[in-house]
């Protein structure tokens, strides 16, 4: 990943990170990278811009970081505040992909060319998946001592007001606008949470 320009020296210092709960909540938003996009294939109207999630992982990632930047700066008071704790949440998601995917792929590599019966690169996504879950329980439960059964990583993970979602909608429009020429509608990334939150709802609703 390229690196990001360094800030000017004249630039005011931002105020104390995560000073509030709504920052904290746009933080964690923001560590789930362009993720929460994918799940648009739930919604009938937004299902179109699914993809732009995988292009937010795949295309012009330094780009993309400047221009979320730059749509935070252009934003006041509190929902800038938020959009700053949600962008350092969204850099922190490339960050440990950069560090671990190498890991996972050569992982998933060696196991999808090991020769087992029915396991070949077309499972590879699958496999992929299955690895970094099993690195998500691992951690989990060495950090915290919990498993899935009785931590629900997305009630942790996918919190944020109503505001914060609003604030995070405008730097997404004005991200794609800039790092892709896409205009993308108005509400995108609070669609995409809200199908998140949907999603995780029923995969862990009680049979």
């Amino acid at each position: 990943m390229t690196s990001l320009p360094r800030a000017s020296s004249t630039t005011s210092a931002p105020p104390p990170a995560l000073s509030t709960a709504d920052e904290r909540d746009a933080f964690l938003l923001g560590s789930q990278g362009p993720d929460p996009l994918f799940f648009l294939v739930a919604d009938p109207f937004m299902r179109r811009l699914a993809s732009m999630g995988d292009t937010m992982h795949r295309s012009r990632p330094d780009r993309l970081l400047v221009s979320m930047s730059e749509g935070s700066a252009r934003l006041g008071g509190f929902e800038q505040r938020v959009a700053r704790a949600y962008v350092a949440g969204f850099v922190c998601h490339y960050l440990l992909d950069a560090a671990v995917h190498p890991f996972v792929y050569c992982w998933q590599h060696g196991l999808c060319d090991a020769g087992i019966d029915g396991l070949d690169a077309t499972a590879g996504e699958k496999v992929h998946a299955e690895i970094e879950r099993d690195l998500d329980e691992a951690l989990l439960f060495a950090r915290r001592g919990e498993t899935v059964l009785t931590y629900r990583p997305f009630e942790r993970s996918l919190p944020g007001s109503a505001k914060v979602l609003r604030a995070m909608d405008k730097v997404y429009f004005y991200a794609a606008l800039r790092t892709y020429g896409t205009a993308i509608d108005t509400m995108t990334f609070s669609m995409a949470v809200r199908a998140y939150r949907g999603v995780m709802g029923l995969l862990y609703r009680p049979a």
